[in-house]
Parts: C-alpha cells; sequence; structure tokens
C-alpha cells in the first residue's frame, strides 16, 4: 500500500518504526556483519501473511527478497493441530498406539504405552525387544519385516510383558500402513490391544470340551 517514491531514499526503521528490536532487524544486521546470505520467515500483520525472507549484502547495501509462504504456513499449522488432536486421542485410548515412518522406525507412542511397559514413550522400536515373549519373537519379527516389504497390514496374537505385575499378557496387534498419492506407505499406525482375558477364557473352554 506504499508508492515507490514514498520509501526510495528514506530508512527502512523510519518508514517501519515497528520493526527495529525484531527479527527482522536483527536478521538484516547479521547479513551485513557477516557478509553472508540470511535465509528465515516472517509474519507480517497487515497482511495476515507469512514470507520467506532472503537478506543478502550487495554493492548498494542490503538486497531483501520476499517470497509468500502463506499456504505453506497454514498446511504446517493445520498440521501440527491435527497431530496434536490425534495425540490426545491416542493418549486417552486404553490401547497402545504407535505410528511409524515407511521403514518400520517408530516415531511415536501414546501413554498407554509407558503405562503398561515401564518404558518411555521415546524409546522406538528397541522397546518391543525388550517386552515380546521370546516364543513370539521370531514369527512376529518375520512377519513384520513381510508387512515393510510388500506395504500389507500386520495382525497377530502376541505376548507382551506387563512391567508392573512382571508376567506376560496376550495382545492383538494391528499395525496397518496408510497411503501417499501415488499409493506407496507414508506412515504406519498400529494398535495393541489387550485380549488377556479373552484368550484365556478360550483357553478355558477348549480344556472344558477336551
Amino acid at each position: 500500500g506504499r508508492s515507490r517514491d514514498d520509501l526510495i531514499g528514506k530508512s527502512h526503521w523510519d518508514v517501519y518504526p515497528d520493526t527495529p528490536g525484531t527479527d527482522l532487524e536483527r536478521y538484516y544486521r547479521r547479513a551485513v556483519a557477516e557478509n553472508t546470505t540470511v535465509r528465515f520467515e516472517s509474519f507480517y500483520p497487515p497482511h495476515d501473511r507469512w514470507y520467506e525472507i532472503h537478506a543478502y549484502p550487495s554493492p548498494d547495501g542490503l538486497s531483501v527478497y520476499f517470497r509468500d509462504v502463506g499456504e505453506r504456513k497454514r498446511a504446517e499449522i493445520a498440521l501440527r493441530e491435527s497431530e496434536q488432536r490425534f495425540r490426545q486421542l491416542a493418549d486417552a485410548m486404553p490401547q497402545i498406539v504407535w505410528t511409524a515412518r515407511p521403514d518400520g522406525n517408530i516415531d511415536y507412542l501414546n501413554h498407554r504405552w509407558t503405562e503398561f511397559t515401564g518404558l518411555p514413550q521415546s524409546v522406538g522400536n528397541e522397546g518391543w525387544g525388550q517386552i515380546l515373549h521370546r516364543d513370539d519373537s521370531r514369527t512376529a519379527n518375520e512377519r513384520w519385516a513381510a508387512s515393510l516389504a510388500t506395504g500389507a497390514p500386520f495382525e497377530m496374537e502376541l505376548r507382551l510383558l506387563d512391567r508392573r505385575q512382571q508376567s506376560h499378557r496376550w495382545h492383538l496387534i494391528r499395525t496397518v500402513p496408510v497411503p501417499d498419492g501415488d499409493g506407496k506407505v507414508a506412515r504406519w499406525f498400529g494398535t495393541g490391544t489387550d485380549i488377556h482375558e479373552q484368550k484365556r477364557a478360550e483357553e478355558s473352554s477348549r480344556f472344558l470340551a477336551q
């Protein structure tokens, strides 16, 4: 909303008195002091937009390039809000819930995981080796490797160690792929549902039938 004639030859800090002391000034002065290009993002309230800004020294002083990244920033904010809602939902569930990258590396475990296993939510894939019953380990690893190779869902009944009781409990483990736009696996979503009492009831029924 300003004309070139209103700005050329004038000090940036005089024309925009709200910018001194902000990141904008700090990055500008850093580019000049270090004689290097500085890239950063800044929100401009009058436009209600985010801009990616490149400031670099030039023979005339400082050259600045602005690129509107509002759509990307809104998408990033929406994604963060979506992830936060997912985590709130996952932490409220009685099942163990996790997510993994396409290669199978776990990047999220919900609060129920820590309650049941006593292990931190940041333990990643290493935690499963500590709680999986040794009689189930080999088959589970082979089937999970097959799912990663083919993109097929994983489903198996496994025994997991309850650290509080120091005993194993049966769980139904389900892991399903979420495809991207090209049909490739973008993420894996998994759940572990405690079915121990159900398994005990089934065993009792078989015993009585025999």
